[in-house]
């Protein structure tokens, strides 16, 4: 939201901004990107991993006689590097982690209710490699109940923030999201009809 004088109101803000984070390569570009986003919006940055192992196994480690082994380990491990990732792009952010057993869509689908924004990479470690999005981050576009932005770049190239629309309530919305991430990261919006 902004205020009468264009400027981003922080009370809206204060819901945190929420990153999925796997430990892909598409997931390291959303944590870079939701970083600097919850730092110029003065919101904290939530960190989550959803964890699926339990579902499949009782058997979550440590393996007896290795040192830092198992399933259990590795999904701290993952977490943890995601929270070092966030601190490294912005030092002074608040950043806080969650590691939640569940499917990462339905994960991140109800943690949205409480967030500002969520954002995802373009693809995690399942999937096809030829996809341009992946089935989580479609389920989510679709899901959500806060604005979602999928990463393909931590730094994009273009200043520019995109909107599509159709005349719908929807459109209308998503209009006026674009408007106050455009007023937050100080970037122009180009609005886009395709008849």
């Amino acid at each position: 939201m902004t205020s009468g004088t264009g400027e981003p109101t922080r009370d809206v803000q204060r819901k945190p901004v929420i990153v999925g984070y796997d430990g892909s390569d598409d997931a390291r570009k959303a944590i870079l990107w939701a970083a600097r986003y919850a730092a110029v919006a003065d919101a904290p940055l939530v960190v989550v991993h959803a964890w699926i192992w339990p579902y499949f196994t009782e058997k979550l480690g440590p393996v007896a006689g290795i040192e830092d082994s198992g399933l259990r380990r590795e999904a701290r491990r993952i977490v943890a590097e995601g929270h070092d990732l966030a601190i490294g792009a912005e030092p002074d952010l608040q950043v806080r982690t969650h590691l939640i057993i569940g499917f990462p869509a339905g994960t991140l689908s109800r943690l949205s209710a409480g967030a500002s924004l969520l954002v995802v990479g373009t693809r995690g470690l399942g999937g096809f490699a030829g996809l341009l999005i992946g089935s989580v981050s479609f389920h989510l576009a679709a899901s959500a109940s806060c604005p979602v932005v999928v990463v393909r770049d931590a730094r994009p190239v273009h200043d520019v923030i995109v909107v599509g629309l159709d005349g719908s309530p929807e459109s209308e919305r998503a209009v006026g999201v674009a408007g106050e991430i455009a007023a937050i990261l100080r970037k122009s919006v180009h609005l886009l009809h395709v008849r």
